[in-house]
């Protein structure tokens, strides 16, 4: 249900050029799944992490997915944003470095209106996207 939100909510971003989405649910039946989401995270600029304490309890998610999503993060490779769905003790992870959506990190479930959640979570998207693409253009011209 959160996730199908937020899918919404992200479709004025979708159509508008911002973001292309993907995740797991897309690898087809007889498809390994782990080399497919290890080339998406390789294949990626900005990484949504929705994290919820189902995300944070995950082995492979913490062994393999966080640590490359936020190796790329420290090169400058790729973007890292996590979105908080439900709470979760994410502040005691290698997340806490980086600034979530929504605004203070507070989980949209329990927010009194999802929806300015979903909302709040797609303008700062947009605005974490339109700042890289202008840095981009920038190192271009230099």
């Amino acid at each position: 249900m959160l996730f199908r939100s937020l899918h919404d909510h992200l479709g004025g971003l979708r159509n508008g050029g911002y973001i292309k989405e993907w995740y797991d649910g897309e690898i087809m039946a007889g498809q390994e799944w782990a080399p497919a989401i290890k080339r998406q995270l390789d294949d990626a600029d900005i990484i949504l992490l929705l994290v919820t304490s189902g995300f944070l309890g995950s082995d492979f998610i913490g062994r393999v997915e966080l640590t490359r999503a936020l190796e790329r993060h420290r090169h400058g490779e790729a973007i890292v944003i996590p979105v908080i769905l439900k709470p979760a003790d994410w502040q005691s992870t290698d997340l806490s470095d980086l600034e979530a959506l929504p605004k203070d990190g507070q989980a949209v479930s329990t927010w009194p209106d999802q929806d300015a959640a979903y909302v709040d979570i797609a303008r700062g998207l947009r605005r974490r996207i339109d700042a890289w693409r202008a840095s981009k253009k920038a190192a271009s011209k230099s």
